[in-house]
């Protein structure tokens, strides 16, 4: 009685690599095939997490208009050189001043 663990786990990883995989062909239409295509994603994603705090799901799709407009924003009034370094001193002044995230919450300890 109960759930196979060892079946769990093994549907998890094979659920989350087909998902990879999905994301790297959906990449390729948009960036040439190299083996760093999927930095730029990345630190998208990583902007948006620290911007709202490890742990919110809720908040992730705020967070992700919110660094798209900011990024556009950027790009209309500076340039696009200039779309990674206004998101990065946000995100520096985000943890200066609110470590846990716009949207986070303090942790007693």
């Amino acid at each position: 009685m109960g759930i196979d663990l060892d079946t769990i786990h093994t549907l998890t990883f094979a659920l989350s690599c087909m998902l990879a995989a999905i994301a790297g062909a959906a990449l390729l239409s948009i960036i040439p095939a190299s083996p760093f295509m999927g930095l730029q994603p990345l630190y998208k994603s990583w902007f948006v997490v620290i911007l709202v705090g490890l742990g919110n799901i809720e908040a992730t799709i705020i967070g992700g208009f919110m660094v798209g407009l900011i990024e556009m924003l950027a790009s209309y009034n500076f340039g696009a050189g200039f779309q990674d370094v206004i998101s990065l001193s946000i995100i520096i002044l985000v943890l200066l001043f609110k470590p846990s995230g716009l949207f986070g919450k303090k942790l007693k300890v």
